[in-house]
């Protein structure tokens, strides 16, 4: 989550780009995973992985890190890979300049695509290979899509109409791997994750509203806040049991760690944050905050941590600007933050 971040709710089309939030609310929050296509629309499938190398990348602003992980990212050109303070493309997305999301459960990751009427779910590293394809309710318009998954159970939001007043989606969930899927309404549309034993969905016109699910199908409320300025991060599995932070009303200097305990949150400890930052909660149930600027950040391990920090760079004067994403690591759980080096290229 970021400190004053952007609150998603606004009625998307297709080719809109989803403002830059942080790893915590759909399209601005935690495990946040959405890389919402650019104005230029779709384009043919990508020849080559490969990437030039570059001491810090400059990703398009469709970047976002991948749930479940702090080691993976999308954007809407490809699937990337962080390890070792470097960035590397993996996988060319079979579509290219459409709304696509990613998520990292224990079986590696999954990358859903939103086609023309029907969403695509891939899973792989180096190649995408298919999942399923199931198809959308006819007659609705489509702006954004969200996945997570554990074990065998995929569950994929897409975003219909929404505004600052109300958040319509669908739901497509599979119980086999892939092989079937029903189609289900959704409370709202959200960032999806996994979490203890249950799935997440946060987000609606607030950005921080919470439903929990134990299948993907059947959700309940299960909101930690009534604040109408609260910043809440999706949540993130400490120890088998679901963690989010959240930071309300006027005490804007601090955020809450807290614990599901069942039927309702618990607080656990809190600490200070600092604005024009993004946090969230790392695997060892403390409170992570992310660089200066950072608009998204997640801990793949108690010490090692991945965020990403918009800027706008003018290479050739104003009418070369273009808004970029840059990469930064951590290895010390957050103290200290390094640009990484781009790879030059695509691995096995």
């Amino acid at each position: 989550m970021r400190a004053s971040a952007d609150r998603l709710g606004a009625w998307l089309p297709l080719a809109a780009v989803v403002a830059a939030t942080s790893f915590g609310l759909v399209g601005c929050g935690s495990q946040g995973e959405i890389a919402a296509a650019p104005d230029s629309g779709p384009t043919s499938p990508q020849e080559s992985a490969t990437t030039s190398p570059s001491t810090s990348p400059a990703l398009t602003s469709s970047a976002r890190l991948a749930g479940g992980s702090a080691s993976w990212l999308i954007d809407d050109t490809h699937l990337y890979q962080v390890a070792d303070g470097a960035v590397r493309a993996r996988a060319a997305l079979p579509m290219t300049g459409v709304p696509a999301a990613a998520y990292v459960s224990s079986d590696g990751p999954l990358v859903a695509e939103l086609g023309d009427g029907v969403v695509s779910v891939y899973e792989g590293q180096a190649e995408l290979s298919p999942v399923g394809s199931p198809k959308l309710p006819a007659g609705d318009e489509y702006g954004n899509v969200s996945i997570a998954a554990h074990g065998a159970t995929v569950v994929v939001a897409v975003q219909m109409v929404s505004s600052s007043n109300f958040s319509f989606a669908s739901g497509l969930i599979s119980s086999d791997g892939g092989k079937s899927w029903t189609t289900e309404k959704l409370p709202a549309f959200g960032n999806l994750s996994f979490a203890g034993d249950a799935f997440w969905l946060l987000g609606g016109p607030s950005g921080h509203e919470l439903w929990r699910s134990d299948d993907g199908a059947a959700w309940k409320s299960a909101d930690v806040t009534t604040s109408d300025d609260a910043e809440v991060t999706a949540p993130v599995d400490v120890d088998g049991a679901a963690y989010l932070a959240v930071a309300a009303g006027s005490d804007g200097a601090s955020a809450t760690v807290e614990e599901w305990k069942g039927d309702a949150w618990s607080p656990v400890a809190k600490s200070p944050i600092t604005a024009n930052t993004a946090w969230t909660v790392s695997p060892s149930g403390q409170l992570l905050s992310g660089p200066d600027g950072s608009e998204q950040v997640a801990a793949g391990s108690t010490d090692a941590a991945t965020a990403l920090v918009s800027e706008t760079t003018c290479p050739d004067g104003k009418s070369s600007c273009a808004d970029t994403v840059q990469v930064e690591t951590s290895d010390d759980g957050g103290k200290t933050w390094s640009p990484a080096s781009m790879s030059d290229g695509a691995s096995s």
